[in-house]
C-alpha cells in the first residue's frame, strides 16, 4: 500500500515537472510574440528551467538584457494575474530560440533623425538570428516614427531603432471592433490611455461607461479583448 501511495506522487510529481516546463515553454513563446509579431513561428530547443514555488497560475517570462534569437536566451519567469499584473518572482529560464518573423529591414543607411519613408525599408519574412528580442515596428508605424541613431543599410528595425507616434492617444474617439464568434460588430469608444501598434489599453463606452481592454490594430482603432 505503501508503495502505491509513494509510486503514485512519484507520477504526479513528474506529470507536475512536464506541466511546468510546458508553461514555462508557453510563456517564452508568447513573450517573442508579443514583441515580434502574432506570427511569429518560435522553436525553443535546449530549454534550462530553475523555478520553484509555481502557485499553479498564468505564467509569464520576461527577457533579460541581451536575449536575441539563435543563441541562448534568459528569462525571468513569475506568476501573474489574469489580468496581467506581476505577481511574484519564480526563477529564471534559458532556452536556445529560432525565430522566424515577419520584420521591415532597412534598404539604405539611414541617418539619425531621419523621417521615415516607405522606400527606406522592405518588408520580409526569415529566421531572425542574432536580433534582440525589442518589439519590431510594423508598416502601419512608418509614418511620422523617426531614427534615434545611424541605422546601417539591411537592419531590422525595431523599436529600439525609431520613436514611433503613437496609433492611439489617450481622449481619442476610437473605433473598437468587438467578435462575437463568427460575427464582428463596430462601436465607438474613448480611449483612456495612449498606446501603439499591439498594445493593450484601456477604453470605455462612453453609453454605458462600461471600461474595456483593447488592443490597437490602427490608427484610432482598437480590437476589444476583454471586459474590466
Amino acid at each position: 500500500m505503501l508503495a502505491a501511495v509513494l509510486f503514485a506522487h512519484a507520477g504526479a510529481s513528474a506529470a507536475d515537472a512536464v506541466d511546468l516546463t510546458g508553461r514555462v515553454r508557453a510563456a517564452i513563446a508568447d513573450a517573442v510574440r508579443q514583441r515580434l509579431g502574432a506570427d511569429a513561428d518560435v522553436a525553443i530547443d535546449d530549454l534550462d528551467c530553475d523555478v520553484a514555488g509555481d502557485p499553479g497560475g498564468p505564467l509569464l517570462a520576461i527577457p533579460e538584457t541581451g536575449a536575441r534569437g539563435g543563441r541562448d536566451a534568459r528569462f525571468t519567469i513569475v506568476s501573474h494575474t489574469a489580468a496581467g499584473a506581476s505577481v511574484r518572482r519564480l526563477g529564471r529560464a534559458s532556452a536556445t530560440l529560432t525565430i522566424s518573423a515577419l520584420f521591415l529591414r532597412t534598404t539604405r543607411p539611414l541617418p539619425g533623425g531621419h523621417l521615415l519613408a516607405p522606400g527606406d525599408v522592405s518588408v520580409e519574412r526569415g529566421v531572425m538570428t542574432g536580433v534582440a528580442l525589442h518589439r519590431l515596428v510594423r508598416t502601419n508605424e512608418i509614418d511620422g516614427a523617426r531614427t534615434t541613431h545611424d541605422i546601417a543599410s539591411g537592419a531590422i528595425v525595431s523599436s529600439a531603432d525609431v520613436a514611433i507616434p503613437p496609433l492611439v492617444r489617450a481622449g481619442d474617439q476610437v473605433q473598437a471592433f468587438v467578435r462575437f464568434g463568427s460575427v464582428e460588430a463596430v462601436m465607438l469608444a474613448l480611449a483612456v490611455e495612449t498606446g501603439g501598434a499591439d498594445r493593450v489599453i484601456r477604453i470605455v463606452n462612453p453609453r454605458t461607461r462600461k471600461a474595456m481592454r483593447a488592443r490597437v490594430v490602427g490608427a484610432r482603432q482598437v480590437e476589444v479583448v476583454d471586459e474590466y
